[in-house]
């Protein structure tokens, strides 16, 4: 059995779907990693198969919109703008890239912003699975991703904040996506956004966090499960240089802040931050 894992983003968004990934291998299933080529030579460090897709997110994110986007979290309307203007030309060529990928595949386990993987094992007529990192499903016990807590008072009112925010993310992208769709001889989707139309489907949802951090949902289906966090094992390799020893062994532990991909156009000033100057 043949299971393509793919996703879509930054490491934070791979390295869960890599441990995934290594689990399966030790339950005897070939698997195959599908995600940007960023990550193909520490993929195959670990002895797990790479097929490269959506080239690479690391200049998408370096780009001046890409810094737009990273940026604009504290207004909806410019992280929008930013969205559409930095991924909407991307969004054929990345859904052409996951059905090829997949179509040597007896079933696809993908993170639901990869959403052309599911086209691919619609297209392939094979199982899918989803797996999110935070609650993909909406609920009446969860506030939503957009709406401050305090608008949404209600169960009904987070349940519709949380199809909203699929609705929103969705937007941009929907008509190509279906017309799409209709080219590869598959219907359209009868939803807003490709999240409704897998809830409505019943396709398994994998949420890779620990229920002592978030509890599932008492609104959930059977079908969306919270697993436990998936850690990545990176070995017993590491030795730190000597320049690295040296400073910490120089004074007190040390506090360390790190941002990932996720950082901004100005260090200098984030650093003022951090260091609360």
């Amino acid at each position: 059995m043949r299971v393509v894992v793919g996703t879509v983003g930054t490491r934070g968004d791979v390295q869960p779907c890599l441990a995934l990934a290594k689990g399966l291998q030790r339950a005897g299933i070939d698997v195959v990693m599908a995600t940007h080529e960023d990550f193909g030579e520490w993929i195959g460090r670990h002895g797990v198969p790479f097929r490269p897709v959506f080239g690479s997110f690391r200049k998408l994110v370096e780009s001046d919109v890409g810094r737009e986007w990273l940026e604009s979290a504290d207004s909806p309307r410019r992280y929008m703008k930013a969205f559409e203007q930095l991924f909407g030309p991307l969004l054929r060529s990345w859904v052409e890239d996951a059905v090829r990928v997949t179509a040597d595949a007896d079933a696809v386990v993908f993170y639901p912003m990869a959403s052309g993987f599911l086209v691919g094992a619609e297209k392939h007529r094979i199982p899918a699975v989803g797996v999110a990192f935070f609650p993909w499903v909406p609920s009446g016990d969860l506030g939503g991703l957009v709406l401050p807590p305090w608008m949404t008072p209600l169960p009904s009112m987070r349940r519709w904040s949380g199809r909203f925010f699929h609705r929103l993310m969705a937007k941009p992208f929907l008509a190509g996506f279906q017309e799409y769709r209709r080219e590869l001889g598959l219907e359209p989707i009868a939803h807003k956004s490709v999240p409704e139309h897998m809830f409505a489907r019943g396709i398994p949802h994998l949420h890779l966090f620990s229920e002592h951090v978030v509890p599932r949902p008492r609104d959930w289906e059977p079908w969306a499960q919270v697993t436990g966090y998936c850690p990545l094992d990176e070995g017993d390799g590491f030795e730190p240089t000597p320049e690295l020893k040296r400073f910490l062994e120089a004074g007190p532990p040390p506090v360390y802040v790190g941002f990932g991909s996720m950082t901004g156009r100005d260090p200098a000033d984030l650093a003022r931050i951090v260091r609360g100057d």
